[in-house]
Order: structure tokens, then C-alpha cells, then sequence
């Protein structure tokens, strides 16, 4: 999937060219990306200067990119994600990421 840089995305949300956005897991485990529904064309948040893909660590971090634009209305699909710190209810009970993802995907 083509990259779509941070300035290009705020023109096309500016032009409101955006016509529906995603935060999902990425396939390689690296994290989330955001995806951008451009009409004809599907596009993933990159880095400036086509530096790659942007990966966020956070879902409030991957939210609030799409915040800052203008983009109020999104999907989530976070099936396969692992937060990095997870919630004090999980830990004191023994559950893992792993299987809550598993069972939310059924």
C-alpha cells in the first residue's frame, strides 16, 4: 500500500477528501497504522519525506493523529495488537493480551 505523508493528509482532510479512516494492527507486529480512505484509493500515514510507514505504539497516539485532522469517524481492528502496558485488572488476574485478543476475534 502507498504511503501518504502527514502534509498530504492534511490537505486531503482540508479538502475533505477523506472519505472514511482505519486504525489497525500492521501485519509485521510493528505496531498500528492508520489507514485513509481517499475515494478510489487506500492509503497508509507515512513519515515526512517518504521515510516509510508510520507505526504507533498507542491507540490514543494513532487516534489523536486522526483527531488533529479534522477526522472524527473511524474503525478500529486491533485483532493481533498487543498493548505495550496493559491494564492493572489483567495483571491481577492473571490474564494475558494473547488470549483476549483470541477471544474478541471469535
Amino acid at each position: 500500500m502507498i504511503a501518504i505523508e502527514p502534509k498530504a493528509l492534511q490537505e486531503a482532510a482540508d479538502a475533505h477528501l477523506v472519505r472514511g479512516a482505519e486504525i489497525r494492527a500492521a501485519e509485521d507486529g510493528e505496531g498500528l497504522v492508520v489507514i485513509v480512505d481517499l475515494g478510489e484509493d487506500r492509503r497508509v500515514v507515512g513519515l515526512a519525506r517518504n521515510r516509510g510507514i508510520r507505526y504507533f505504539q498507542s491507540f490514543d497516539g494513532a487516534a489523536a493523529l486522526l483527531l488533529e485532522r479534522g477526522i472524527s469517524k473511524f474503525a478500529a481492528n486491533t485483532v493481533g495488537w498487543t498493548p505495550r502496558t496493559q491494564p492493572k485488572w489483567m495483571k491481577h488476574r492473571g490474564h494475558n493480551c494473547e488470549g483476549l485478543i483470541a477471544a474478541a476475534s471469535i
